[in-house]
C-alpha cells in the first residue's frame, strides 16, 4: 500500500502528511468506508515520529519517543496490542553538572526541588487564566539558567516564548513510558493499511473551485475534503500555497505557534558507559544559555541519547554536523574522564531545524496566544481541515496529540461529507 509517486483515482478525502496525525486520520476515514489517500513528501511514513533501526544496535527514535501521560495515552493500548515492550521511565536526574561542578546529592535534591517549584508556579498561573511568559516565574537562584534549558527541552522554544496558559492546559495523568521497539514503530504499524503516496510533495491546495484540488509534484487530485497535518514550520514558510489565501485568523494562529526544536544526539560507546547505571540521567549545564539532558546506557544498551532544545539547540545544529556530538563529549568526559573519547564507536545527530519537510520539531504557543491552537484547528469553508500536535491543547507537542487530532479532523470531515 506504499506507493512511490503513484496517485490513485479521486478519493473522498486527501490527507496531506503521513505522520501520526495523517495516518490516524486516514485510518479513521477508512473505517467509515471513505476513499482516502495520504500524500507524503518524504520517502517514508512517520513524519516527526520515526524509529531508526539501522544506525545503532538498538532502535533509536529520531523524533517523538515517549508515551507521555501513559495511563491516558491513546497509543499505550495500541502498543500493548502489538505486543511491544513498555518501559516505565523516571525523569529525575541522578547526576547534574552546573557551571563546571558536579552537584552533591544534597545539591541535586535542591536543584530538583527548584524545578518542581517553577513547574507548580507555571501551572498555577495558567489555571488562574494568566497567559504570560514562563520567564516571569523563574525566580533568581543558582539553578535558574538550568531550568530555562530544561523548559526548552520540553517545549522546543526558549522559556521567554512559553505561554503559562498553554502550559497549564496539558493533560494530567500518570506515566512517562518508553517502548523498546520505538514509538515510531507503533505509528507506522498502526497506519500500515492506509494508502500513502510517498515522495509526493504538495505544492498547492486550491479551494477556488467546486471541489478542493491538491496539486502535487506528481499531478493534481480532486476530493471532497482536504486534511492538512504538516507542521506550523512548513505552514509559516509558505511551502504549500493556498488558493485563495488562508483567512487572516488562520495565518495569525500559524505565526503564534512557531515550530521550535528538540534535537537528539546519540552516541554509541564500546561497552557503554561502565561508570554509569542503566538509564542514568545526566543534566549538563556548563554555563548560562547552554544545557543538555542525557540518558546514559539507554534501556540497558551501549547507547547514550542527549537532548538539546530551543535557541541553544538551533545554534548547535546551525554550527554544523559534529558540534552537538562534541558538546555532549565535553559534558560526559567532565563527569567520567577523557578516556571516554577513545571508546566512542559512532554518533548521530538529528537536525530538525534545517530539515525542510518539517522546519522544526514541534510547536510552542507564544505568551498571550495560547488560544491560537483552537484557531489553527478551525476548518475553512467546511472543506479544509487541520490536524497535528499544534492543534490540540491538551496533548500539544506529543505524538498522542497528533494521533488524536487526526481522528478529530477526520470526524469533522465526515460530518461535512455527510
Amino acid at each position: 500500500r506504499r506507493a512511490e509517486a503513484e496517485l490513485p483515482p479521486p478519493p473522498d478525502v486527501v490527507v496531506v502528511g503521513a505522520g501520526a496525525a495523517g495516518l490516524a486520520a486516514g485510518r479513521r476515514l477508512m473505517d467509515a468506508g471513505r476513499e482516502v489517500v495520504v500524500v507524503e513528501a518524504a520517502g517514508h511514513v512517520g513524519g516527526r515520529c520515526i524509529t531508526d533501526s539501522e544506525t545503532f544496535p538498538v532502535p533509536f527514535d529520531r523524533g517523538g519517543s515517549w508515551l507521555h501521560c501513559a495511563t491516558a495515552n491513546p497509543l499505550t493500548p495500541i502498543a500493548r496490542a502489538f505486543g511491544f515492550t513498555i518501559v516505565e521511565d523516571a525523569h529525575v536526574p541522578r547526576l547534574v553538572s552546573v557551571d563546571g561542578k558536579l552537584l552533591t546529592e544534597r545539591e541535586t535534591a535542591d536543584y530538583v526541588a527548584y524545578n518542581e517549584d517553577i513547574y507548580e508556579a507555571l501551572q498555577a498561573a495558567g489555571e488562574a487564566g494568566e497567559d504570560t511568559a514562563a520567564t516571569d516565574f523563574l525566580v533568581a537562584g543558582p539553578y535558574r539558567h538550568c531550568t530555562e534549558s530544561v523548559l526548552s527541552w520540553i517545549h522546543s522554544v526558549d522559556a521567554a516564548g512559553i505561554s503559562t496558559l498553554d502550559y497549564s492546559r496539558f493533560i494530567k495523568a500518570e506515566g512517562e513510558w518508553l517502548l523498546r521497539e520505538g514509538l515510531g514503530t507503533v505509528v507506522a504499524r498502526h497506519g500500515a493499511e492506509v494508502p500513502v503516496a510517498l515522495s509526493t510533495p504538495v505544492e498547492e491546495i486550491d479551494l477556488s473551485g467546486s471541489r478542493p484540488r491538491v496539486v502535487t509534484t506528481e499531478g493534481a487530485i480532486e476530493a471532497g475534503a482536504v486534511i492538512v497535518t504538516v507542521s506550523t514550520g512548513v505552514l509559516a514558510a509558505g511551502d504549500i500555497r493556498f488558493t485563495p489565501e488562508l483567512p487572516a485568523a488562520k495565518l495569525q494562529a500559524i505565526a503564534d505557534l512557531p515550530c521550535g526544536v528538540l534535537n537528539k544526539t546519540a552516541l554509541l560507546f564500546d561497552g557503554g558507559l561502565s561508570e554509569a547505571e542503566s538509564d542514568d540521567r545526566f543534566s549538563y549545564f556548563p554555563q548560562e544559555g547552554e544545557g543538555m539532558g542525557m540518558r546514559l546506557n539507554y534501556l540497558g544498551s551501549d547507547l547514550t541519547i542527549c537532548f538539546t532544545g530551543g535557541s541553544f539547540g538551533i545554534g548547535l545544529e546551525e554550527a554544523g554536523p559534529g558540534t552537538a556530538t562534541e558538546f555532549a563529549l565535553e559534558g560526559l568526559t567532565s563527569a567520567f574522564g577523557s578516556d571516554l573519547r577513545t571508546r566512542l564507536i559512532k554518533s548521530d545527530e538529528t537536525r530538525w531545524w534545517t530539515y525542510p519537510l518539517t522546519r522544526g520539531a514541534y510547536s510552542g504557543a507564544r505568551p498571550g496566544r495560547a488560544d491560537a491552537r483552537h484557531a489553527l484547528a478551525e476548518p475553512v469553508e467546511g472543506r479544509l481541515f487541520f490536524a497535528g500536535e499544534a492543534t490540540i491543547p491538551e496533548w500539544t507537542a506529543t505524538v498522542a496529540g497528533a494521533h488524536l487530532s487526526g481522528i478529530r479532523a477526520a470526524e469533522e470531515a465526515l460530518a461535512e461529507l455527510g
